[in-house]
């Protein structure tokens, strides 16, 4: 089995208490072992972020901005001796998120604010930027006619950033769940409307290849109005009717430095939490229960699993499965069901641990985990 990992809902909470803590331990290990991976936590919930320059950081880092929280981790966006982090690493976050030497950027903030808002989470960040680039850097398949000019982590070798987008993110998934991708990108297409469909095809590529529906949020940020690119806005206005779950953060009354290009450091603080304040509002619309929603990647799939309000049991859906096979820990099989999406009868189940396997020509074996039955 791949992609093993435990959910449990909120009302299901006491039955672990009273279970023996060396049969839990058992099962836990078993896990890993018929796994081969990490179990997946669907509170480290993770955010990709993609961009320029002023989603790296650019104005300076302050004292106050070098508090860390140990509910903040970092996938480390390259290997850098000066602040001991090794490409694809999870470390406690702190600025620079990019590179050894960026400032700081929305990403940090938003973290801050968003640990604050689900005090049960850990928020994971995926630093992606890339100052200066275009968005062809972005698209997958594509290779920028601006390739020379720019590296890309952690080696340079790849002829776009896609690759390195899709990679991280795929480490990520095998401890946590992706929740949402903060963007922050124009500068370099500025007045180009082709960038709206280029935008819209990568958000498409990305989705698809990481297993990952519309409703995971894709947040645009706007450039400066003060600056060099507002003439960009109106083209980033324009994400939300082309895009399914886009949505624009403003910029407005966020100054800049001289360069007419970048924020300063109080801005780029500011725009992180107004990133924070879309996706909280967004995360806290959805109709499952926060806590426990939860993802288990499957080669080129993935399982996800809702505890929603109102159903009498779990609710599993995998966009690339033809099916799915309930099976106790002997195991027997107790239930199956055939197409995408599974109202699993939990009430006609006896109380434990099952495991949930999702069938299909593209799925690699996938099974979860969990506590259900009455």
């Amino acid at each position: 089995m791949t992609g093993f990992t435990h959910f449990a809902p909120r009302e299901s909470r006491s039955i672990f208490n009273l279970m023996n803590k060396a049969s839990l331990f058992l099962l836990f290990w078993l896990g890993l072992a018929l796994s081969g991976h990490a179990i997946v936590d669907p509170d480290f919930q993770m955010f990709v972020l993609m961009g320029q320059s002023n989603m790296e950081g650019f104005d300076g880092i302050g004292a106050e901005d070098r508090a860390t929280n140990p509910r903040i981790k970092v996938l480390a966006y390259t290997n850098c001796a000066v602040l001991g982090r090794e490409y694809d690493k999870w470390y406690s976050a702190a600025p620079p998120l990019h590179g050894c030497g960026a400032g700081v950027g929305p990403g940090d903030y938003f973290a801050k604010a968003m640990v604050d808002s689900f005090p049960k989470i850990t928020v994971g960040l995926i630093p992606t930027a890339i100052a200066g680039v275009d968005i062809d850097f972005f698209r997958k398949g594509v290779v920028s006619r601006r390739r020379n000019e720019f590296s890309i982590p952690p080696d340079n070798k790849r002829t776009g950033a896609y690759d390195m987008i899709l990679e991280k993110a795929r480490e990520a998934q095998k401890v946590g769940v992706i929740r949402g991708f903060l963007f922050h990108q124009g500068e370099s297409d500025a007045g180009d409307e082709a960038w709206v469909g280029k935008v819209k095809g990568m958000v498409a590529d990305l989705r698809m290849d990481l297993s990952l529906g519309d409703s995971v949020p894709f947040l645009a940020g706007e450039l400066r109005y003060d600056g060099c690119c507002a003439n960009h806005n109106p083209i980033i206005a324009k994400l939300p009717a082309n895009i399914p779950g886009a949505y624009v953060i403003s910029a407005k009354r966020l100054p800049g430095r001289a360069d007419q290009a970048h924020f300063s450091l109080a801005s780029e603080r500011e725009l992180g939490r107004r990133y924070a304040t879309k996706m909280v509002e967004l995360l806290r619309k959805q109709r499952t229960t926060e806590a426990r929603g939860g993802l288990a990647s499957s080669g080129r799939s993935a399982i996800d699993l809702r505890y929603a309000s109102g159903r009498n049991g779990p609710t599993v859906s995998c966009t690339a499965c033809s099916g799915f096979v309930l099976m106790g820990l002997d195991g027997k099989r107790v239930g199956e069901s055939r197409g995408g999406i599974w109202n699993i009868p939990d009430a006609k189940l006896q109380r434990g641990i099952y495991f949930l396997r999702a069938t299909g020509t593209a799925v690699a074996g996938g099974a979860i985990s969990l506590l259900i039955g009455q």
